[in-house]
């Protein structure tokens, strides 16, 4: 058992890093505790979501942080809630004033009744959507008996959850954010001056001081078919009935993402998506966060390599005015000013951050080697330039010119009713204009002709390095087999792991990996090794892909692959979200929703002769790219 704290620890360490990382955390006791329900609550209200006090003031209100959010970490054993941050350091000591403040006021004075109701709801519906799946039920049902003893627990602490006020919450608040229960981490940049005292750190939260499981879903597999609807103005939606669990996923797409970037600067896509729940033409981005939280439910922007779009998820008892949200932010969205800065921030301290993270770094050479002609070759982030360079207008102009009807797709999975639910869409977006444009051609990446390689020097002492191949696209017939091969090479069992890690002990680690794309898409393999085994490393790779090429896999590898593979499909659309974003992609890009059954299909047809031919196509002796990221070595 760890002994009580009875005074502040602190640790502050300086790296190689771009921004602070900020960890405050107290002591707090084991999951059967009595004060556990209300931490629960007191963690949701605090950091949970945008709506949550802490988002709500450092982000959205004084812009301090670039993200911040709370947990409590419960087990058998006593554990510890936390708040978490990523910052600038110039903002380090405005942000602890006002954590401190937040602190500070959830000790001395009661959450309001809404605050209360929400987080109870937001707790329930956590619990509701993890039990989605039937690892989602698993690991529940064992989290509980595990460290409670008792797998029913979970219906104890949810029915307790219920029963908790605002007086309990604040109780539990004061008696553990206490200076003396305190832990401070800090990591931050080298050079930054940072240099926080005991007793700075003591008096800043001194002032927070006060004085005075459900019941078991049914998870078996419906046989319930997706319906395709096509609207007047050619709108394509897909519903899938699933009553298992009272929950709706939605997916909204558009063809979009880097793929189709071009004029506009790169990274367009992903910026757009992320403003376009922060604002309509009436309803502010503080309104739709707490609009949807107070509904426990989630709605946020996505962009790929060949989509946008929006991600939402509700009870079934706000499905339908979570719909009507959902079409005020694809119909209406505002892309206020003072929301492109903030969010313009954020993307820029995510680029600034993949200097923490050598792979990161390591695949953006990777693609811009690669693909040299096509948009796949720039970073979906886009660069510090390109996004310092967006205006208003632009983002504006490349949403108009492919938010379009036909170039859309909604998908509903979950426990609707297609009778009451397509009316309803007809209704919201039979006023999205109708336009049947076609979006502009991408040409497919020309074939390599010769080796390309690259090298990005960075200090450290691992080298991470990228073997690879123009690989397939979506529809080709190599995809299915190449699916396989790319299964049987990776993983603790596959092949590269067992003959160049545990055999030769050339790697830390080593996968193979496969992005099929629209036009065309990557093969290749991934290693990080130490610098002085780079040239044994890299003619290992080759040797064994050259194994592949020539001898294909054996018929326990394929028959394991098969296995692997197919199973994994089947866990992935437990979730109805999952389902959702399958279907729309595939009927987006022009496979059709129902393309996963021919898809199975194509895997379980496959045969060894089918992965040797995809293998010689794909692996080209002489035609590859080699990229490199980290310190330079002496036979480099």
């Amino acid at each position: 058992m760890e002994p009580e704290q009875t005074s502040l620890r602190k640790q502050i360490l300086k790296e190689v890093v771009e921004q602070v990382y900020l960890d405050i955390s107290w002591h707090i006791p084991a999951l059967t505790h009595d004060h556990m329900p209300a931490l629960d609550l007191l963690e949701i209200t605090l950091g949970h979501g945008k709506s949550s006090r802490l988002y709500s003031r450092l982000k959205m209100q004084e812009n301090l942080v670039h993200d911040i959010d709370a947990g409590a970490y419960a087990l058998a054993d006593p554990g510890f809630f936390s708040i978490d941050a990523a910052l600038s350091p110039e903002n380090l000591n405005h942000a602890l004033d006002a954590i401190e403040g937040e602190i500070a006021r959830i000790t001395l004075e009661p959450v309001s009744d809404s605050e209360l109701k929400k987080a109870k709801a937001i707790a329930e519906a956590d619990f509701i959507f993890a039990m989605e799946s039937m690892s989602g039920q698993a690991r529940i049902l064992a989290f509980f008996e595990t460290m409670a003893g008792d797998m029913h627990y979970a219906d104890k602490h949810l029915a307790r959850l219920k029963q908790v006020t605002a007086s309990e919450i604040r109780h539990v608040a004061s008696t553990y954010f206490r200076p003396e229960n305190l832990s401070i981490g800090l990591l931050a940049p080298k050079g930054a001056d940072i240099a926080l005292s005991e007793q700075q750190i003591t008096t800043i939260f001194s002032k927070a001081r006060s004085k005075a499981v459900l019941k078991r879903a049914d998870h078996r597999e419906l046989d319930k078919k997706p319906l395709k609807v096509t609207l007047g103005n050619g709108l394509r939606l897909l519903v899938k009935e699933n009553p298992c669990l009272p929950v709706v996923s939605i997916r909204a797409a558009f063809l979009g993402g880097v793929r189709l970037e071009q004029p506009q600067p790169w990274g367009i896509s992903g910026f757009l998506s992320k403003m376009l729940t922060r604002g309509t033409s009436k309803r502010t981005a503080a309104q739709i966060a707490s609009t949807v939280e107070s509904w426990a439910g989630s709605l946020s922007g996505f962009s790929g390599k060949n989509s946008f779009g929006i991600s939402a998820k509700f009870l079934s008892k706000d499905l339908y005015p979570g719909l009507e949200l959902l079409s005020d932010v694809v119909l209406n969205p505002a892309f206020p000013e003072s929301e492109i800065e903030k969010v313009r921030k954020d993307i820029l301290a995510n680029i600034k951050a993949k200097k923490d993270r050598p792979t990161a770094q390591l695949f953006d050479l990777f693609n811009k080697t690669l693909f040299q002609n096509h948009p796949y070759g720039h970073p979906r982030t886009g660069t510090e330039n390109s996004i310092r360079s967006i205006k208003r207008s632009e983002l504006i102009q490349w949403y108009r010119s492919h938010s379009i009807p036909s170039n859309f797709v909604l998908a509903v999975v979950g426990d609707v009713n297609k009778d009451q639910l397509i009316p309803h869409i007809k209704t919201l977006f039979g006023k999205f204009g109708a336009s049947f444009e076609k979006t502009p051609e991408i040409r497919p990446e020309p074939p390599l002709t010769a080796i390309r390689e690259a090298h990005l020097e960075r200090p450290g002492a691992q080298t991470h390095l990228v073997i690879g191949y123009l690989g397939t696209s979506l529809e080709s017939k190599s995809n299915a087999p190449m699916a396989l091969l790319e299964t049987a090479l990776s993983g603790q069992g596959g092949r590269l792991f067992f003959e160049l890690r545990d055999k030769r002990s050339l790697a830390y680690s080593v996968t193979a990996f496969r992005r099929p794309g629209l036009e065309t898409g990557m093969f290749g393999v991934y290693m990080a090794c130490d610098p002085s085994k780079l040239t044994a490393a890299k003619e290992g790779i080759f040797k064994e892909l050259e194994k592949v090429r020539k001898e294909g896999l054996s018929e326990k590898e394929l028959e394991a692959a098969k296995r692997y593979l197919l199973g994994n499909l089947k866990i992935e659309l437990q979730t109805n979200g999952n389902q959702a974003m399958r279907m729309a992609l595939d009927e987006l890009y022009g496979l059709g929703y129902g393309y996963l059954k021919q898809y199975i299909r194509d895997i379980e047809a496959v045969t060894l002769n089918d992965i040797k031919r995809a293998a010689k196509k794909i692996i080209m002796p002489e035609k590859f790219v080699f990229v490199t990221i980290g310190p330079v070595s002496k036979n480099q």
